[in-house]
């Protein structure tokens, strides 16, 4: 089965490409080596310019993300994508050479006038109702499309915010940190369908919103690391915690928000003042 899969992850054609990802999606079990050889096909392959094999692959990440949690790194469904900015330039236009000039101003001068010889073309009656008619019928199109697109956009707003609650509701009830990470993961690809539809304002809170969910994914992980391999009590050595490398670096990227020195902060408050960080960014796209 496994040699079966990683054949179709490699081939070019594309509807053997997407048999293969749906069935690590179908319920396949595999053992870890196996996972962790269609992993590394799928990191490559989520860059397809397929939209179908896109999401199918990313539906096949969260697969085994969640068959084997914190066992694979999937920060890269996190990074916000950079637009290219495209610059345009101009040429500048070259001067006519003199005898370019010379056949210029000729052909200016033999050109005949009407106004000259005092007569005038008039327009019809007949062309002005065409532009008119023509500039009803654009105005009634541009309408039409433009209502089409807040449309669409409006429903896409509705489906985005609707995965991001699921993320509330399981901080609010309370989740373990498998939980949290398949929950996030599946938002993730779920809000990526629809991320393009959005204003660039609510895209940007919304990726922002999933960057802080990612930083706190990473810092509960840690916590639970540390804090196991060192066997002391967050409560009594909260400050050491914070000397860690991954902890550090969260806390100096979050320090301003925070408030706090390392010392009277625990963890467990952290993670809830990411929380709440993230959730606030959420918020303003509903209120938008």
């Amino acid at each position: 089965m496994l040699e079966k899969i990683l054949l179709g992850l490699k081939s070019n054609d594309i509807e053997l490409c997407k048999e293969s990802l749906r069935l690590i999606s179908a319920g396949q079990v595999f053992s870890f080596n196996d996972a962790k050889a269609i992993f590394d096909e799928l990191v490559h392959l989520h860059k397809s310019e397929d939209l179908q094999v896109q999401m199918l692959c990313r539906s096949a990440i969260g697969k085994l993300s969640g068959d084997f949690p914190n066992q694979f790194n999937v920060d890269f469904l996190f990074q916000v994508k950079e637009k290219a900015v495209s610059a345009k330039f101009s040429s500048p236009q070259k001067p006519l050479e003199p005898q370019h000039e010379v056949l210029s101003s000729h052909s200016n001068a033999s050109a005949p006038s009407n106004t000259s010889n005092g007569f005038q073309s008039k327009p019809s009656k007949t062309i002005y109702w065409v532009l008119i008619c023509g500039l009803i019928l654009w105005g009634l199109s541009f309408g039409y499309t433009n209502h089409q697109s807040n449309k669409t956009a409006l429903e896409a707003k509705q489906r985005v915010l609707s995965s991001m609650k699921k993320i509330e509701s399981a901080i609010g009830l309370g989740v373990n940190l498998m939980q949290f990470n398949e929950l996030v993961i599946a938002a993730k690809i779920a809000v990526d369908q629809d991320i393009e539809k959005l204003t660039q304002k609510d895209r940007g809170e919304i990726e922002a919103a999933f960057k802080i969910f990612n930083d706190a994914r990473t810092l509960w992980q840690a916590k639970i690391s540390i804090l196991s391999k060192l066997n002391y009590s967050p409560a009594s050595n909260q400050e050491l915690f914070w000397y860690e490398p991954v902890p550090k670096q969260l806390f100096d990227f979050y320090l301003a928000k925070f408030g706090k020195p390392s010392k009277d902060i625990s963890p467990d408050e952290a993670l809830q003042f990411l929380f709440s960080l993230g959730l606030s960014h959420v918020k303003k796209v509903a209120e938008s």
